[in-house]
C-alpha cells in the first residue's frame, strides 16, 4: 500500500514539534505567527525565500522536508526514543547493539536525526570503549550537521554535544578546549525559553561543574550544582540527581561546612535506593 505524503505545511510542523519550538520561536524574524500557523495548516504556500529560512531554523534542506513522510518520523521518533532510554538508564551495550542495527540508517532522514544518530555513537566509543579519540570524532561529526558559532537557536542535542564533548576534552587534560565546550553549553541552555528545558539538560550542569570543581573554582561549581539539582527538582526527575547530590556533597565538604555536606550525602544515599530499586522517574 503506498504511503500518504504529507505537505509541506504538516511536515513543517511535524518537524517544530520534534524540536520542540513553537510557532512564535520558528516564525520570529521570518514571518509573523498568524502566517506560519497558516502555513502549517495547508491554507498559505509560503514563497521560496520563506521556505529557505524556516528550513534553514529547522536545521533541514527543502528537500528532506519535501520527503518525510509520517509514518516514517514516527518510526524515528521510536528508534531514538529507545536508544534515549538505554542512555538514560546507562545501559550503554544495549544502546550500542540497538545503534549497530543496519536498518536504522534507513529512517535518518533529517540531520537532526544524523546528529542524534552520532552523538549516541559517540556516547558508545566514551562510556564503552574509553575511546575519546572516537568519541571526538563522532560528535564533532554530529555537531556539523546544524551548528554554526554565531548561531542564536541552538537545540537541545546540540547543548548536549557541545558539553560531552567538553567532558572529553576534561578527560583529554586539553582545559582551554573543555572550558571553551562546558561554558558554551551552559550558556546556551540559558539562553533557552522555561518551555525547552527538559530532563536530559540536567547533565550539563553536571559535567561543567564537575570541570570546575577539578579546577578548584569550588563556589562556581556549588553554584552550577544547584542549579542542575533544581531543574531536575523541578522536571521531578532523578536524572543525573544522585550525581549532583553527591558532587554537592564533596564540594561541601571542601568548602568545610560539614553538616550540610552530609545532608547531600543523605540525599545521595536516598535517591541511589530509589533508582535501584526501579522507581526512576
Amino acid at each position: 500500500m503506498k504511503k500518504k505524503e504529507e505537505s509541506f505545511g504538516q511536515n513543517i510542523r511535524s518537524i517544530r514539534l520534534k524540536r520542540k519550538m513553537t510557532q512564535k520561536m520558528l516564525a520570529e524574524d521570518i514571518c509573523s505567527q498568524s502566517v506560519l500557523s497558516r502555513i502549517e495548516n495547508n491554507e498559505e504556500l509560503p514563497n521560496v525565500w520563506v521556505m529557505y529560512q524556516i528550513c534553514q531554523r529547522l536545521g533541514v534542506t527543502l528537500d528532506q522536508v519535501m520527503m518525510l513522510h509520517s509514518e516514517e518520523i514516527n518510526k524515528t521518533n521510536q528508534i531514538f526514543a529507545e536508544i534515549e532510554s538505554h542512555f538514560v538508564h546507562k545501559q550503554f551495550q544495549e544502546m550500542r547493539e540497538k545503534m549497530e542495527d543496519k536498518a536504522i540508517k534507513d529512517y535518518l532522514y533529517l540531520d537532526s536525526d544524523m546528529q542524534m544518530y552520532y552523538y549516541y555513537l559517540g556516547s558508545c566509543d566514551y562510556f564503552l570503549d574509553q575511546n575519546y579519540d572516537a568519541a571526538l570524532e563522532a560528535l564533532k561529526k554530529g555537531l556539523a550537521y546544524s551548528y554554526q558559532q554565531d548561531k542564536t537557536n541552538v537545540s537541545v542535542m546540540e547543548i548536549r554535544i557541545l558539553s560531552c564533548m567538553g567532558r572529553v576534552y576534561s578527560d583529554l587534560l586539553q582545559l582551554g578546549e573543555a572550558r571553551f565546550y562546558l561554558e558554551k553549553a551552559y550558556d546556551a541552555m540559558h539562553a533557552l525559553p522555561p518551555e525547552r528545558l527538559s530532563t536530559s539538560l540536567t547533565k550539563i550542569y553536571y559535567n561543567y561543574a564537575v570541570f570546575l570543581k577539578e579546577q578548584q573554582e569550588d563556589c562556581l561549581a556549588l553554584k552550577v550544582t544547584n542549579e542542575g539539582i533544581s531543574l531536575a527538582r523541578e522536571k521531578n526527575s532523578l536524572y543525573f540527581l544522585e550525581e549532583l547530590f553527591e558532587l554537592k556533597g564533596h564540594l561541601l565538604y571542601r568548602l568545610k561546612e560539614e553538616n550540610a555536606a552530609e545532608k547531600s550525602f543523605q540525599l545521595y544515599r536516598a535517591v541511589m535506593d530509589i533508582r535501584q530499586s526501579d522507581k526512576v522517574v
